[in-house]
């Protein structure tokens, strides 16, 4: 694996915290050159050091930039600067996100709007910043990271979900349009992490939502990067990085979607008359 990016570039959005940190650093331990993009400078810092201390060699570039990617000219501008030090952008992981949980009558509107404007357009503005430079070189991969609800979708995630499935669908058509090039696509959609997105989503999250992720246990970020790294590596498109039940979840949701939402329905209706008769 480590073949695919020694000596390549790299730039890594929401890299300062959770996955992104953890795909920065490990592409680092490889022998990449990284760069970090976040919207928090103190946290960016940070990351930026953990990383230096796992440089491979002096000439290394290890790089960190302050960048709102909701905001097209920010990411134009940002992504130049960091383009010119890099030489050029051999792989993009759009993994920035923001996520929340709640029922869609307690979702504030503005929710909404933040979740399509950091999660989905973040993605479009960052890949319509590096892809002609890819398109230059007919060269280079693209890694969109979503999530298993841009899929199927279940009590909670109105506003999350909406802004994952949008990915989903730009994913897919550009993977289409760029059929007759060599630049790669990758979709990631990991299951539920141990992220400081994640503690946030828990503060609102409906009991129903809890019920129906039952008992599963949280991924690390280092093993969903980890995953994910191999997946990109082997040129995999959609990139499931856990067990055997999150394929086979996929499975369900894509190939036998009723089947799959009677059994989710069934939870929230025997969760409620639970409730009820207590």
């Amino acid at each position: 694996m480590k073949s695919k990016y020694e000596g390549k570039s790299a730039i890594v959005t929401g890299g300062s915290s959770g996955i992104g940190r953890s795909l920065a650093l490990q592409l680092v331990q490889m022998g990449c050159d990284v760069a970090i993009v976040a919207r928090r400078p103190g946290l960016l810092d940070e990351a930026r050091v953990a990383m230096e201390g796992v440089r491979q060699r002096p000439e290394q570039k290890i790089l960190a930039r302050a960048m709102d990617i909701s905001q097209q000219g920010d990411v134009e501008a940002g992504v130049s600067a960091l383009t010119g030090e890099l030489g050029r952008v051999d792989l993009l992981f759009n993994n920035a996100g923001v996520a929340y949980c709640d029922y869609f009558e307690n979702t504030d509107p503005a929710v909404f709007e933040k979740m399509m404007q950091i999660n989905y357009f973040g993605t479009v503005w960052m890949t319509r910043a590096v892809l002609p430079q890819m398109r230059a070189r007919n060269a280079g991969h693209l890694v969109n990271v979503t999530s298993i609800l841009g899929v199927m979708s279940i009590v909670g995630y109105t506003a999350y979900a909406a802004s994952k499935f949008a990915i989903h669908g730009f994913s897919d058509a550009l993977r289409n349009e760029l059929a007759d090039t060599a630049i790669q696509m990758s979709l990631v959609m990991p299951p539920d992490t141990d992220t400081p997105q994640y503690e946030e989503e828990n503060k609102t999250k409906p009991p129903e939502t809890k019920a129906i992720a039952g008992s599963a246990k949280l991924m690390s970020a280092d093993d969903v990067a980890r995953l994910t790294l191999k997946g990109v590596a082997a040129g995999r498109y959609h990139i499931l990085p856990g067990k055997m039940d999150l394929k086979m979840i996929h499975l369900a949701a894509t190939t036998t979607p009723n089947i799959m939402r009677f059994f989710v329905d069934r939870d929230v209706r025997n969760f409620r008359k639970k409730k009820r008769l207590s």
